[in-house]
Parts: structure tokens; sequence; C-alpha cells
């Protein structure tokens, strides 16, 4: 029997027809981050143009606007601003700007204070976390666009994905499917730009909520193409879907030792992965269809349990009063509770999604 089940997912990426604020004061100089006028009052100050033709910006208001952290020495009057794994360090009356532990660079203008508000110069700060800014002189703007915004915004276009498989566990002979992704290549460079060391934990690629449209549609369109298939058979055809994914590691895949978890829309557009990021992906689906499940950490690897009945053969992990069977996600062939002997017996953390 060939099924054929095709799809074509694309992320919309809308622009806003026009940033709104609503400001105390209208600034000498607008300030817009990722297309969002910042909000500038009487209590935050406001932009300006400093003697050496440098926008200068108020500090908390602006730099929090962008998505960093802000500390202040009062002692050194120095300004620490942190944005992921990246942080600068300026001095007011200094022309030194510090990057990260070693490195810096000179600028022409200096951090100031003013009626007791720290100003920085807006262009060098946000270069150093790289963001684009511009200047428009006819409106007296500035624009700043954070390296995430712009994969997000400007597309590079669409990704066709098809993908082939058998469902062996529905029938003797198997069940051929296809299935075939539009997947827009500037949503998953978006993906691609997230800094890996800012990420806490492997449960937090499965709750990831931006591509939550894209898997409760694909989630959908299993659900119709295999109508007739009860709840286990269901999850057998979704888990079938996964393993064929072709395995591979992490150092084949960047070129170094790191370890690189991938959000589901970065295994599915790349169409390959490791335990970790097949693991994730099968949760997520397996969540969306509305079981219980988790990730199985072992030592070194990781697979995916899904909740069942005491009375189901096959290994499993018990978890508050529940029972997690195993599923490993980096071959095919694998049924629910069937684990590779070499892991039998092992202990394992269950990581659980909200």
């Amino acid at each position: 029997m060939k099924r054929f089940l095709t799809i074509f997912l694309c992320v919309a990426l809308v622009f806003a027809s026009a940033p709104m604020a609503f400001a105390a004061e209208t600034p000498a100089v607008s300030v817009y981050i990722d297309g969002q006028q910042v909000v500038y009052t009487s209590s935050s100050g406001q932009p300006f143009i400093d003697g050496n033709n440098r926008t200068q910006v108020p500090l908390r208001a602006t730099m929090e606007a962008y998505g960093c952290s802000v500390g202040w020495n009062s002692y050194t009057r120095t300004v620490t601003v942190t944005y992921g794994s990246q942080t600068v360090q300026l001095t007011i009356g200094s022309n030194w700007m510090s990057i990260g532990r070693y490195t810096g660079q000179w600028l022409d203008t200096q951090p100031v204070i003013i009626g007791g508000r720290t100003y920085l110069p807006i262009r060098a700060v946000l270069e150093a976390f790289g963001a684009t800014v511009g200047y428009d002189a006819a409106t007296r703007s500035i624009t700043a666009e954070s390296p995430a915004y712009k994969t997000l915004h400007h597309s590079d276009g669409v990704k066709s994905v098809e993908y082939e498989w058998t469902d062996p566990y529905n029938s003797w002979w198997g069940t051929d499917w296809t299935y075939t992704a539009e997947l827009d290549s500037a949503f998953y460079n978006y993906y691609r730009s997230i800094d890996r060391k800012s990420i806490k934990g492997y449960a937090a690629y499965a709750e990831d909520s931006l591509d939550d449209e894209l898997i409760s549609d694909l989630i959908q369109t299993f659900r119709d193409g295999a109508e007739d298939y009860s709840d286990d058979e269901l999850v057998r055809l979704v888990m079938s879907f996964v393993q064929s994914f072709d395995y591979v590691s992490d150092e084949s895949w960047t070129g170094t030792y790191d370890e690189y978890p991938k959000f589901p829309y970065e295994t599915l557009y790349d169409h390959c992965g490791d335990c970790e990021d097949t693991s994730i992906l099968l949760v997520t689906l397996l969540r969306e269809l509305g079981y219980g499940a988790c990730l199985i950490e072992l030592s070194d690897h990781m697979a995916v349990g899904v909740a069942g009945e005491k009375d189901i053969p096959g290994w499993y992990f018990k978890s508050g009063g529940t029972y997690y069977y195993y599923i490993e996600t980096t071959a095919e062939g694998w049924d629910i509770g069937e684990m590779p002997e070499e892991y039998q017996g092992s202990t394992a953390d269950l990581l659980f999604i909200d």
C-alpha cells in the first residue's frame, strides 16, 4: 500500500506597518530597535548628538530595549552591558571600550553623565553586539537591527525538503509515506543565530514556542493522513518518521567537538541530526499529539519516553507512578520499549517538558 502525504509549510514573516510609541517628549533623535521605537521620557532622558557628531542615548532605556542587562560601578564610574555571552564595558570620560575579556576599541567620543543620567554612543555599543546600525539624517532617526531580527525578517528564500520513510508497524509488509515541507530559510537562520550557551537544558529546545504553528500543522497533517489509525499506530507513524532521519554527529555537522543541540525546525530543515536532535523533535511531536512524553538522558545518549500502561512489554523508566517506555530515535526499526543492549539496565534522568 502506498500513501502520499504532502504538506507545504512556510513561516510568514510579517512586518509591522509602522512602529508606534507614546512618549512624554519628542526626542531630538528617534531610535528604533528591531522595528520598534524606543520610548524616552523626561525620566529616562533623551538622545542627543554630541560635539563629536555621535548620537548619545540614555543607557538603561536603550540597552534594555535591545535585550541587554546593565550594570553600574559607582566607584570606578564604569558601565557594564551584557548581551547573550558578550559583554562590553565603558568608563565615563574614557574613549576606550572593552569588548569581552581581552579585546576592545578606541572611540572618537566618550560616555557621559548629564543630569544624573548616563549616556552611551549607541552605534559603537550595539555594533559590538553584532547589530546593524544606521542613521537617517532627514528624519533624524537611528535604526538598529539585532542579528536574530535580521535573519528572521530578511528572507533568504524557501527550501523544499522531501521525506520518504516506511512505517513498518501497521501492516506486515510496511506502509510507505512521503512528506514534503517548504521551510523558510530566514526562520532557520534565526535558530542558527541563537547562542547555545544561553539555552538552559535540553527541554528548552522542545519548549520553544516560535514553531508552534508549524508543529501543530504537521501533527494535523499526520492525523488527516492516518485517520483510520489507532492511537498506538499514530504514535508509531510519527516515531518511524523521525527514525528515518540520517544520523549525523555534532562534530561532523559543526566541525567542532562542541555540543550543538538543534531546535525541531532545524532538524526538519537539515533532515538529519544526532540522538539529542531527533529525540527533541520526537518528544515535541508526541506531546503535540497529546501523549505524555519526556526526554530520557543517559550518560552518553538521549532517547524519548512515552507514557503507557504497566503491562506494555519492553524497557521503561518510572516517574511519579507513570511508566515511560523507551523509544530509540537514531535508526529505523526500533519499536516502543526496545532498547540497545549497551543501555539496558542503565540509570537515566527524565527531562520533562513544560
